[in-house]
C-alpha cells in the first residue's frame, strides 16, 4: 500500500475515516488531498480492506485488523520504511563498486580510489590483487619468467573525502502533479535525507506563489511533518519558485548548493511580465550567475523549453518518461555525483 499512499500514517487515517462509514466521493476527495486517488480506494477494495456499497465506504473486519495492527506497530513500520528509503539506490551507486579494478589515474565508484603507492604522505589500504596484477603485467611486458613485486607495482586504495551538498528541492505541486508524481518527489526528499549526509531544503510551488516548506535541515521528523502538508493544487509559477529559491539560498549562506527542480510541465504563471516562459528563463539566468548547481527533472513533451531552462541556468536536464521514484532517484544521484564524489 506504500505505492498508493504517502505514509503509513495516511493509511491509518484513511481507515479511521471509514470506521463509521464514509461517502465514496468525500473519501475520494480526502485521498486526493493526500496525493492518492481512486486507484488507492480500488486497491483497498480488492484487498478486502474496505467495501463499497451504494456510494458508501465501510471498513471490513480485515480492515479493522489492519488498522489495529497499524495502531500497535506504526513506529516499527515507519522505521522499516525508512530503511527502505535509505537502501533504495540506482545499481551503479550500490555498495561493492568501490574496489572495482580501475585504470591508473582513475577511481572506482564509491569512497575509495585506486592509485599507485608513491610513498608520499600516509599510506592507504594495500590493494593486493591490483598490486599482483601490475607486477604480472610488467613481467609480461619485459618477457621475464616468474613474478617479482617491486615498489613500482604497489597499488593502494585511498579513501576520498566526499563533499557534502546543500540541496534545495523545487517541487512542482500544481494540480497535474496529483498522485504518483507528487509522491515520487516526496520519496526523493526522504531518500536523499536518509542516504546522504547532505542538508535538505524544500520549496513547493503552485497557484501563484512558491513557499519555503522546509529550511535546510537534517531533521527527519521535521521534514516528514512538512512533506505531509504538501498538496497538489492549481497552476505552475516556476519563475517565482526559482526566485524564491535563490533568495533563500543567499540568506542561508550555503556551501556547495545544488538546486533540483522536479516538474511535469512548463510555467503557466508570470512573475514580472505577461509571459511565464520568459520570466522563468530570466530567473534561470541569475542561477547561472550565482554559481549554484542546477538540475531539472522533467517530462519528454516539454523537452524543448526545459532544455533552454537548464542551459540558461548553467545546469543539467534529465528527461524521463514519467516522474516515478526510480527515474528521479537515478537523475538526482547522477547530478549529485558530479558535485560530491
Amino acid at each position: 500500500m506504500a505505492d498508493e499512499f504517502d505514509t503509513a500514517q495516511d493509511v491509518r487515517d484513511v481507515l479511521a475515516e471509514t470506521e463509521g462509514g464514509a461517502g465514496e466521493q468525500k473519501l475520494l476527495q480526502s485521498l486526493a488531498r493526500r496525493g492518492s486517488g481512486e486507484q488507492a480506494l480500488r486497491r483497498m477494495e480488492r484487498q478486502g480492506i474496505v467495501a463499497v456499497e451504494g456510494g458508501k465506504v465501510r471498513i471490513t473486519e480485515y480492515g479493522k485488523g489492519l488498522r489495529s495492527y497499524l495502531d500497535r506497530h506504526l513506529p516499527e513500520i515507519e522505521a522499516y520504511l525508512r530503511r527502505a528509503f535509505r537502501l533504495f539506490r540506482p545499481p551503479v551507486w550500490r555498495p561493492g563498486r568501490s574496489k572495482l579494478m580501475a585504470e591508473e589515474g582513475q577511481g572506482g565508484f564509491g569512497p575509495k580510489q585506486l592509485k599507485p603507492r608513491d610513498g608520499s604522505g600516509p599510506g592507504g589500504e594495500l590493494a593486493v590483487a591490483e598490486t599482483v596484477n601490475a607486477a604480472a603485467r610488467r613481467s609480461l611486458d619485459m618477457a621475464r619468467c616468474g613474478l617479482e613485486i617491486t615498489a613500482a607495482d604497489l597499488r593502494e586504495f585511498v579513501r576520498k573525502r566526499r563533499k557534502k551538498a546543500e540541496i534545495c528541492l523545487l517541487v512542482d505541486a500544481s494540480a497535474s502533479m496529483t498522485g504518483q508524481r507528487l509522491r515520487a518527489a516526496k520519496f526523493l526528499a526522504r531518500h536523499l535525507l536518509l542516504s546522504t549526509p547532505d542538508r535538505l531544503a524544500i520549496i513547493a510551488f503552485q497557484e501563484d506563489s512558491a513557499k519555503l516548506v522546509q529550511p535546510l535541515t537534517r531533521d527527519w521528523h521535521e521534514v516528514e511533518n512538512n512533506l505531509r502538508g504538501i498538496m497538489s493544487l492549481g497552476s505552475t509559477p516556476l519563475a517565482g519558485a526559482l526566485t524564491t529559491c535563490q533568495t533563500y539560498l543567499r540568506e542561508a549562506n550555503v556551501r556547495n548548493p545544488l538546486i533540483i527542480l522536479i516538474t511535469d510541465g512548463i510555467p503557466t504563471v508570470p512573475e514580472h511580465s505577461r509571459d511565464p516562459l520568459t520570466d522563468a528563463l530570466e530567473a534561470a539566468d541569475s542561477i547561472r550567475l550565482s554559481g549554484y548547481g542546477f538540475a531539472c527533472i522533467g517530462l519528454k513533451p516539454h523537452r524543448s523549453f526545459l532544455t533552454q531552462l537548464a542551459e540558461r541556468a548553467g545546469g543539467s536536464l534529465y528527461v524521463v518518461e514519467e516522474l516515478e521514484k526510480h527515474a528521479i532517484v537515478d537523475a538526482a544521484w547522477s547530478e549529485r555525483a558530479g558535485r560530491c564524489l
